[in-house]
């Protein structure tokens, strides 16, 4: 079933959480950093407050791999960390994943004959497949050692993203 909503409406989230044993919140708000805290980290603790109130319902919550107190430059991890934070003091069994970088997202690089690197990304990351990372959410729902954990998600092997996105590219010849 989906129900329509927003993060930000009390009433369209206990229509959502009606009868759920369990809840899902993975957001990524862009914008300014008002409305990234406004939709990442005040949603999400919105989210987990009610799911507490209604009892017996196992929250998990994307963050990110580099989200952590040493690391609160950008907005969005400022976002995320505020996040975990409110989600771990409202009382609902949690599981907080902190993936690296999405292998998934590799299309998003190539615009027409064109494959983009912003920036200078010298150091491998540990990249992982969406479809991995939803088999281990739905193992954490079912795995009373994952309740009240964070999980560091990493893939077995370091490729930057520009290297993985040659590999890629190659592939798609």
């Amino acid at each position: 079933d989906y129900i329509s909503g927003d993060v930000n409406d009390e009433t369209a989230i206990e229509r959502g959480l009606d009868g759920c044993s369990a809840v899902h919140v993975s957001l990524s708000a862009v914008g300014t950093a008002e409305e990234i805290d406004r939709v990442e980290h005040r949603g999400t603790a919105r989210v987990a407050q009610l799911a507490a109130r209604l009892g017996s319902i196992h929250l998990t919550y994307v963050s990110g791999g580099l989200v952590s107190e040493d690391h609160l430059t950008f907005p969005s991890h400022r976002a995320k960390f505020q996040a975990e934070r409110a989600i771990r003091e409202s009382g609902v069994a949690y599981t907080i994943f902190k993936p690296t970088y999405f292998i998934d997202t590799l299309p998003r690089h190539v615009q027409g004959r064109w494959a983009i690197v912003l920036g200078r990304q010298p150091h491998p990351l540990h990249m992982i497949a969406g479809r991995d990372f939803s088999g281990m959410v739905s193992r954490a729902l079912t795995t009373p050692e994952a309740r009240n954990r964070e999980f560091v998600v990493h893939g077995p092997e370091g490729i930057t993203i520009a290297d993985a996105l040659r590999l890629y590219c190659s592939m798609l010849r």
